[in-house]
């Protein structure tokens, strides 16, 4: 059995000069393959995750993207990121050329078929998942395929699970190097300020419900992954404390200065504009909330004033608003600029939510006069009074807004400072190495606390030169398993 000795000791050396050198890996050599269910599009949804996946894509030797195509015109825009560099594993949808669902009033059957829906999703869910995480079950199958390419083409270091209501699609994985989890919000939190929101008692129980689920998710998924990334020191303050994950870090919302800049001369006067994803309850709520609430009292002082609720996928919720008076609910436009350009007041009023809002750094990044609410400025660096005015209650909403309406020394007083804030803090390019360095740092980490690769090949059947050259196959396999 002596044959075996110099196999063995020659494991043995690989197997440690494989741990030095993963130990000793410099940080540059850092590849990220990020799972986002979302596709990160730019102009048209916000540019967060396209903004940061661009410029990761020049700092990482590899950047890999997997998620979902649903239409052809963004299958288009995420062709920026593969230019870019960044390699692509989407899967498409087989209506990709198929025209756009808009929203309507449910008819008797199709409101059967998401009640019946519901309850599948909440059996589903148990007595221990959030609801609304079921959805992601059937993301991960079609995102299956590409996740499986980009795993078998190369290795990564680190993988990065976009959203926390993705965070489960960790326990179907192999295990990388590090794992990120990014937070564009506490789903736990938007729940439970949701549920402080509701005005009927069988809603707040469950959204209360849904809140603690989510707290408990969270929190056992925070404590996994390797790094946790919020966009916000308030997100992060309080993820750290109820949470306590094993890293975190503040990563804010990359804004492109050079798209969104002012445009003089464009303002129309006694225009307020909103803007957002409309299928997001928050902003859903925001708008309903403001036109029907908050928009009378400013008519009353201002009879021509406008409210203009601009964004993809408007609930029909939102789209029935534009039956009121001085109300017109645009839905997705080709360019959202010249609709922040044209407003005289742009509004946040959230009554609830996490993170920080993109639609404010836009307005900064285009000086214009905005108000808001404190959850709506959240997350942000602003100053009541210099880049723009705090409002909570509807009383103080109207009044601010009738008063920039009125005023136009009151909105150049507040049109100018957020720009600074947007140059300063949310330039792409230093966000994302900001984050890859994070990253880094997350991988360097996992890999001091890695243990050795350990392998065994029984190879004492094949005597040397007995086994018609299986055993030299077998020394070639292992050096190529171990490296």
């Amino acid at each position: 059995m002596t044959y075996l000795a110099p196999i063995q000791q020659q494991a043995e050396q690989i197997v440690f000069e494989s741990a030095r050198q993963a130990t000793a890996t410099s940080p540059a050599d850092v590849n990220v393959l990020i799972l986002n269910t979302h596709l990160p599009i730019f102009p048209g949804g916000g540019g967060v995750e396209y903004l940061t996946t661009l410029h990761l894509a020049s700092l990482a030797p590899h950047v890999g993207l997997v998620s979902m195509a649903h239409t052809r015109a963004d299958l288009q825009k995420v062709q920026g990121l593969a230019e870019a560099g960044a390699e692509l594993y989407l899967w498409e949808s087989p209506h990709l050329d198929a025209s756009p669902v808009v929203a309507t009033r449910p008819t008797a059957v199709r409101q059967v078929h998401t009640y019946l829906r519901t309850l599948v999703d909440i059996f589903k869910a148990g007595f221990t998942r959030p609801v609304d995480t079921i959805v992601l079950d059937g993301c991960f199958r079609n995102m299956a395929p590409g996740l499986q390419r980009a795993l078998a083409e190369r290795p990564w270091q680190a993988l990065a699970v976009i959203e926390s209501s993705a965070a489960r699609m960790i326990d179907y994985l192999p295990r990388q190097t590090a794992s990120v989890l990014v937070m564009h919000d506490v789903r736990a939190l938007v729940y439970q300020r949701q549920a402080a929101t509701s005005a009927h008692w069988w809603q707040r129980q469950w959204l209360l419900y849904q809140a603690r689920r989510y707290y408990a998710f969270e929190r056992a998924y925070c404590q996994r992954y390797d790094l946790v990334t919020t966009v916000s020191e308030e997100d992060a303050a309080w993820v750290r404390a109820h949470y306590r994950p094993r890293k975190i870090a503040v990563v804010p919302l990359p804004v492109d200065a050079e798209y969104f800049q002012p445009q003089p001369g464009g303002e129309v006067a006694n225009r307020i504009v909103f803007t957002g994803l409309m299928n997001h309850p928050p902003n859903a709520d925001a708008a309903i909330y403001f036109a029907r609430e908050v928009l009378p009292h400013i008519r009353a002082i201002q009879p021509d004033a406008e409210f203009f609720v601009v964004g993809r996928h408007p609930t029909a919720a939102v789209q029935e608003l534009d039956r009121l008076p001085g109300v017109h609910v645009t839905g997705g436009v080709p360019d959202i600029r010249p609709f922040i350009a044209s407003a005289a007041v742009v509004v946040v009023p959230l009554r609830y939510g996490s993170g920080a809002r993109q639609k404010i750094l836009e307005a900064w990044g285009m000086e214009k006069c905005v108000v808001s609410t404190t959850i709506g400025a959240e997350g942000l660096a602003y100053d009541d009074g210099i880049n723009l005015a705090i409002a909570d209650d509807t009383a103080s909403l109207a009044a601010a807004v009738t008063q920039a309406l009125q005023s136009p020394s009151y909105r150049d007083n507040l049109r100018f400072a957020g720009r600074a804030v947007v140059l300063d803090r949310h330039n792409p390019l230093r966000v994302a190495a900001n984050y890859y360095q994070e990253v880094q740092s997350a991988v360097v980490a996992a890999q001091c606390h890695m243990p050795p690769m350990r392998v065994a090949i029984d190879m004492r059947w094949m005597l040397p030169g007995m086994a018609g050259g299986l055993e030299n196959l077998a020394r070639s396999f292992m050096r190529e398993l171990l490296a």
